[in-house]
């Protein structure tokens, strides 16, 4: 099985004479069945066929480095141009984003002296930043647009500062600090009223702990072994009237369960 291979334009010239040969060559090999006797041969005939595929790699290599050359050398002029081309990109990209930058650092200043000018009347705690919507710097944004919503937001926050201080409310200093916070009326009230929940709750501790001492402190010497071990003592009958809001009644009868004394209503 000998041939040589012809590259012509980064073809086999050849191709058909080839696989001709190849064809008549390698037609022994199909359907043939390995025994004992010919395994050897058989071993040495797939050794030549695998340096018959070396032999076509490395042609394959061949050809392609001597066909890719004159694309190489394309390739690299190609990108020296491109190199030139990119130089300016380069520096226009810097130019717009400093322009468009500038841009925007001109509006902002422009939105600041319109906020200064019509903020007249409210608290220095709402600033612009504080109510700062981003798209106001977009150029496609107008900045008429910009204005109204400014005015809008310092006119609710002029309504809402005026509606605070109506506000009869035992926690007026911590809702404006929540409202200055946050701006939003709602949430502001929320918290305050929060803040009258908790005083509640804990008034109606304090309460119950006072009902528990003074009950502790006014019960008869003779009736506190009671509270010691009542299933082995003498129960006493005890009557007496108390003077107690709502909470002091409920943090009572609380205090009697929890000690065992039984009770029942006069």
């Amino acid at each position: 099985m000998m041939f040589e291979i012809v590259v012509q334009d980064c073809k086999i010239k050849n191709i058909e004479f080839i696989k001709e040969i190849l064809d008549n060559s390698l037609a022994a090999y199909r359907g043939m069945e390995v025994t004992e006797a010919s395994i050897k041969q058989a071993k040495k005939d797939r050794a030549f066929l695998k340096g018959v595929v070396n032999s076509l790699e490395a042609k394959r290599k061949e050809v392609k480095n001597a066909c890719l050359a004159p694309y190489y050398v394309f390739e690299s002029q190609q990108k020296e141009l491109v190199e030139m081309i990119d130089n300016p990109i380069r520096e226009i990209e810097l130019q717009t984003r400093a322009f468009e930058e500038k841009e925007r650092n001109e509006r902002m200043e422009i939105l600041k002296r319109f906020f200064k000018e019509n903020s007249d009347g409210i608290n220095d705690l709402v600033y612009l930043e504080k109510i700062f919507n981003a798209k106001w710097l977009n150029k496609s944004f107008k900045i008429e647009d910009a204005f109204k919503e400014i005015r809008q937001i310092i006119e609710r926050v002029k309504s809402d500062e005026k509606t605070i201080e109506s506000l009869n409310h035992p926690y007026i200093l911590q809702i404006k600090d929540s409202y200055y916070r946050i701006l939003n009326l709602s949430a502001a009230i929320q918290d305050g009223d929060r803040l009258i929940e908790v005083a509640k709750h804990l008034e109606e501790q304090e309460n119950r702990h006072k009902i528990k001492s003074r009950i502790a402190e006014n019960m008869p010497s003779e009736t506190t072994a009671i509270f010691g071990n009542p299933q082995s003592e003498e129960i006493e009958k005890l009557a007496f009237t108390v003077y107690v809001t709502e909470s002091q009644k409920k943090a009572l009868g609380h205090y009697l369960r929890e000690n065992k004394i039984k009770y029942e209503r006069i």
